[in-house]
């Protein structure tokens, strides 16, 4: 009794009194399984919300709740209609959305005070039942997502019907007792059949307000339409129509239009006769122009022109005063007009995939603010920035060529000088153009620090020395080279210059820059030729090989575009040098990136201040100290945008809210009831990938890009006047971030209030950590007092790097002592190794949130772990089944990428004490499971690196083995189109020791064995000539099926991203629009949408694929780690 009571006053406690006095009581997510009968006690509770709790039942004793009316049952687990409901004879709402409902009882009738019910996704199908006929008082019938067809006749006595969703159903023709209904106002037949709307609603008198028709097979606008004179809304988009009627022009009061995803040629210019209009969109239509009449649509204030093939920015836009969003995205556009400024509405404009826009994608993705301060800064004066990358072999000549350019003169470099890690110059052949040079060692231990500085926007020159080049030599010479910049800036121009000519006579220099061209031609041709055979392969395997199928057709699309010309170049006698600089300079035009003049300034403090000579690296405030003083030295100040005096918080009669009124849930509501709750596309908030953002975000804490911005702490004591747009310092470093001049990673909390400004600094530590024998390195006697060494602590930890590759943080300082580093840059560098995955930090070795030793896969010896060699060399011991899955790498990989996967193997692993590395492979424990990760190459040059787990427990192995496998995944995103095949090696011949083993497509571990099919041909089975299923196929997909609690961290991450999320993991825009529309915290809503997203996928909603939109939708590239902690 006691347990009873105190059950209802928790109830009680939780409780919120509604607007009548009643109370209102959500229980979302509890999970009860069993109805809490303690409920019942609440004599005065109106509003009950048990969705996705669970349930299977309700008793009949609910009838109690003689007071309720509104009552949420969504997403439970009901197999029918609870029959107990038909008791509570004062429900008004009733939702139970997202069950098995099936069929309708006919106990139903007794609900006469029904005015809001909803049964979307509830699998009704055929003719609606003629049952909720009988809810005569209903005004709103939400019948989604299901297989219905048609209505009862007894439907038209819903005579107080005003909204009815009937979206994605199976109807083949509008329902003609629709005519009936004279009170409707909202009519969503979305996603059904139609091929024609020819329903006569004016005749009717039915005063339709918002008319959705989206996703039907409509060939022809519906010219009924047109008489109707209510309409405020019409949806007609993603249907097949190709023109557009005149008698459109008689819909005076139509505010929002959606032609979007049709087959238009040309822009209907009847639509600028539609002067009431204030939301468009016409996108993904061919029309290719905009009619200078577009400016009479004087109320506009959302307009969408995505991929709709426009050249230029339509000048009649900027006649739109009142233009709040504006979408011009996926279009040709190369160059905005500055007077797009005058529009002082406009909060955001998304100017996405115009791949010829001078303006930098940091600046697009922050938005208006950013891009018209841009704009009015450029308009000032500009200068061009490009950088340029030399890469190539050891002694090929790539400084004594990037300096011989630079100087005008000779420069020629011996081995005592070459180049250690990578060298950096800036370079400023004319004015208001700015070279970044990076010239790269070409030892293979280099590569680990190429993706610091290598990205899609550099020019790239691949150096080859002639002299020892020989057809024999390509690969090493050339291809390796060609590798590496295809995988990881498939999009860079790329130069090759052939050096030393001067030693060569002129037919050797021809005949070899011919051999070049005519292998690497041979070579793109047939790794061409080999890509699209596998894409037909794949194509034949239907959704079997789909994903596969989209990697390699993807990797094909985003080939590296090879250069037809070999520049033969002497930096002794500077032969032909004169035509390169040239090519290079217009090149560099061409391609380069727009800094504003305002920027320089700050960009030059940067460099040459005292404040940053004094500093090894900046802090934010110092960025933001500089930024104060350059812009008040000019006395220039910054040239502000429209954006600062917009009226934004400033309701004007026809720019205010509108008023709210309560519904019977209790929740708000625009004054309007019959205004579309389900959004389009320019509602919706921003994505990082676009610059769309909500105006009512705050700007100090908006997300840029992938990372989420963190809030500057000045203190005013510290600088009194200090006044400064943090916004533009943001704009500014991330501009200077993206294109190598500093290093900053705001998302990145450990390391993002450090500005790494000092690249000769940065290098010289790389150099100093990445040398060839970092472990040889002399530290004095003095150093080895100061940081708390003796002679046999450094001996000790000579030999732990040696043979363990651990690296403590004593020896790092010792390392670098004199470079004369700050304590608390030791750890911000110690951090940034980490964060680029370059190593890992010893978890043992971690004290008070502060690394103390750090692991480096790189500087390992060849020998192979004693424990992993039985596993190379024998079959499984008895009982025991090993688990392989390959990566095959055809044309080589990314020599960080394994090196990178062996520090993350640390992730994996709980027990460190088990792992064993050697230069190859790593080998460790998960209990009762072994693991060993392991790289092999072949005389063909693949690469192929493996995943081997081996033990009794089978879904255990799956388990690891998929953990393994999404690691890799998300590493791999880091190195965009490089080619790759997955192959699961059959354990039966493993088992049996085949030195041929047969191999099932790697894609199997992302599935669940296929229902009905117990066993599968295996070539190699001999008579039996098949295996068990659970030995290719995981038995139980959800041993990869995210858990709630891993849910609630994504949808914790994700935040005003979780449409975009959404969108890529399937779900579709009703169910987003749906979740959007029922909650109202951003949490909540990307929760539910996530739950829904695993309801709807089952077995298939696999972890892997929800870490890698989330990694590629809303986690920066640079910050990995956050994924593996949410699914550890």
């Amino acid at each position: 009794m006691q347990e009873s009571y105190q059950e209802v006053q928790n109830f009680l406690s939780m409780a919120k009194e509604d607007d009548e006095g009643g109370l209102a009581l959500d229980l979302t997510q509890e999970s009860y399984k069993v109805f809490p009968f303690a409920i019942l006690e609440l004599k005065d509770l109106r509003t009950l919300r048990l969705n996705f709790s669970n349930l299977s039942s309700i008793p009949t004793s609910i009838s109690r709740l003689i007071n309720l009316k509104v009552l949420e049952l969504k997403s439970n687990d009901f197999k029918k209609f609870p029959l107990a409901l038909c008791e509570l004879t004062n429900l008004e709402l009733l939702d139970l959305s997202d069950n098995e409902i099936v069929t309708i009882p006919s106990e139903i009738t007794k609900l006469k005070s029904l005015k809001t019910l909803k049964l979307r996704n509830t699998k009704l199908k055929g003719i609606l039942s003629e049952y909720i006929s009988a809810l005569t008082s209903l005004e709103y019938l939400d019948v989604s997502k299901n297989a219905l067809n048609a209505f009862p006749e007894s439907f038209a006595n819903l005579k107080e019907l005003e909204r009815l969703n009937i979206w994605q159903n199976s109807f083949a023709k509008a329902p003609s007792i629709l005519i009936g209904l004279t009170k409707l106002k909202i009519l969503d037949i979305s996603y059904n059949k139609l091929e024609v709307f020819d329903l006569d609603l004016f005749t009717s008198g039915i005063k339709v307000e918002d008319l959705d028709l989206e996703g039907n097979e409509l060939t022809t606008f519906p010219e009924k339409v047109c008489s109707l004179d209510s309409l405020q809304r019409l949806d007609v988009g993603r249907n097949k129509i190709s023109d557009i009627p005149e008698d459109i022009k008689n819909l005076r009061k139509l505010e929002e239009l959606w032609i979007n995803n049709n087959n238009l040629n040309a822009f209907p210019k009847v639509i600028c006769k539609l002067l009431s209009l204030e939301t468009f969109s016409i996108s993904y239509n061919n029309i290719k122009a905009v009619p200078n009449e577009l400016a009479y649509l004087s109320e506009l204030k959302n307009l969408e022109l995505d991929h709709c093939g426009l050249d230029v920015m339509p000048l009649s836009i900027c006649m739109l005063k009142n233009l709040k969003r504006l979408s011009l995205g996926g279009n040709n556009i190369q160059k905005i007009p500055i007077v797009v400024n005058s529009l002082h509405e406009l909060l955001f404009i998304n100017l996405i995939g115009n791949k010829d826009l001078k303006i930098p994608s940091q600046i697009l993705k922050r938005g208006i603010k950013a891009i018209f301060n841009y704009l009015n800064e450029t308009e000032v004066k500009k200068t061009i920035y490009q950088k340029v990358i030399f890469l190539g072999n050891v002694r090929a000549g790539k400084s004594s060529l990037s300096n011989t350019l630079i100087q005008g003169s000779s420069q020629l470099s011996d081995d005592r000088n070459r180049t250690v890690v990578l060298d950096e110059m800036a370079w400023t052949p004319e004015e208001n153009l700015s070279l970044q040079v990076y010239d790269f060692g070409g030892s293979a231990w280099y590569d680990i620090v190429q993706h610091f500085f290598i990205d899609k926007h550099s020019i790239i020159f691949l150096v080859i020395n002639l002299v020892d080049y020989t057809e024999d030599s390509y690969i090493e010479n050339v291809e390796k080279w060609l590798q590496i910049v295809q995988a990881r800036a498939p999009r860079a121009y790329l130069f090759i210059a052939a050096t030393h000519i001067d030693l060569l006579s002129q037919q050797e220099v021809a005949a070899k820059k011919a051999s070049i061209l005519e292998i690497m031609k041979s070579r793109e041709e047939s790794q061409v030729e080999n890509v699209e055979k596998e894409i037909e392969r794949l194509k034949n395997l239907g959704n079997e090989g789909k994903t596969a199928f989209d990697r390699v057709k993807n990797s094909l699309m985003n080939r590296l575009i090879l250069p037809t010309k070999i520049y033969s170049v002497s930096s002794k006698t500077l032969q032909n040098m004169t035509e390169l600089k040239y090519d290079l300079l217009e090149k560099a035009k061409e391609l380069g990136r727009v800094i504003p003049l305002s920027w320089q300034r700050l960009y030059h403090s940067l460099h040459t201040s005292d404040l940053s000579k004094s500093k090894k690296f900046l802090t934010y405030n110092d960025v933001a100290k500089l930024n104060y003083e350059t812009t008040n030295a000019t006395k220039a100040g910054f040239v502000h945008s429209p954006f600062i005096t917009r009226k934004e918080n400033q309701h004007s009669p026809e720019t205010a809210k509108p008023k709210l009124l309560r519904t019977p849930t209790g929740t708000q509501m625009e004054y309007s009831k019959f205004k579309k709750p389900r959004k389009k596309t320019s509602e919706y908030k921003a994505p990082p990938s676009s610059a769309f953002r909500n105006p009512t975000e705050n700007d100090e804490d908006r997300e840029i890009g992938s990372m989420t911005r963190f809030r500057v702490q000045i203190l005013k004591e510290d600088f009194p006047q200090l006044s400064f747009d943090k916004d533009r310092v943001h704009d500014i470093l991330a501009f200077f971030h993206s294109i190598g001049d500093v290093l900053w990673y705001e998302g990145k909390p450990e390391i993002k209030n450090f500005v790494f400004h000092n690249q000769s600094f940065l290098i010289d530590l790389l150099k100093r950590i990445f040398s060839e024998r970092p472990d040889e390195l002399e530290v004095r006697g003095a150093v080895l007092m100061k940081h708390g060494l003796t002679s046999k602590t450094l001996e000790a930890a000579r030999q732990e790097l040696r043979t363990k590759g651990i690296m403590s943080i004593k020896y790092l300082r010792g390392l670098l002592d004199d470079l004369d580093v700050e304590s608390k840059m030791i750890d911000a560098i110690m951090q940034l190794l980490v964060h680029f995955d370059l190593c890992y930090k010893v978890q043992d070795e971690v004290q008070e949130n502060r690394i103390t030793k750090l692991h480096f896969p790189w500087f390992l010896s060849d020998t192979v772990a004693q424990e992993a060699t039985m596993m190379l060399e024998r079959p499984p011991a008895s009982g025991n089944w090993r688990f392989i899955l390959e990566y095959e790498f055809p044309l080589g990989c990314p020599r960080a990428l394994f090196e990178s996967m062996a520090v993350r193997v640390h992730q994996v692993v709980p027990d460190h004490e088990s792992i064993k590395h050697w230069k190859n492979g790593v080998y460790a424990r998960i209990r009762d499971t072994k693991i060993m990760l392991y790289r092999t190459f072949d005389e063909l040059d693949t690469i192929t690196i493996s995943f081997h787990v081996e033990g009794k427990v089978i879904p255990d192995l799956w388990s690891n083995l998929a953990r393994l496998h999404r690691e890799f995944r998300i590493l791999m995103i880091r190195w965009p189109g490089i080619l790759h095949e997955i192959w699961l090696v059959c354990p039966h011949c493993t088992n049996e020791g085949s030195t041929n083993p047969h191999r099932f497509q790697g894609e199997n571990i992302e599935r669940c064995c296929p229902e009905n099919e117990e066993n599968f041909t295996c070539p190699h089975a001999g008579e039996q000539g098949s295996i068990p299923g659970n030995l290719i196929f995981p038995q139980q997909a959800s041993s990869d099926v995210p858990t709630d609690a891993e849910l609630s961290k994504v949808a914790y991450m994700v935040g005003s991203d979780w449409k975009l999320l959404g969108r890529a993991l399937g779900v579709d825009d009703y169910e987003i629009d749906q979740v959007n529309t029922d909650y109202d915290q951003l949490y909540e809503k990307a929760y539910q949408m996530l739950q829904q997203w695993k309801r709807e996928r089952g077995s298939k909603a696999h972890c892997a694929r929800l870490i890698i939109y989330l990694f590629i939708i809303t986690v920066s590239l640079e910050t990995p780690t956050q994924l593996t902690l949410v699914f550890s």
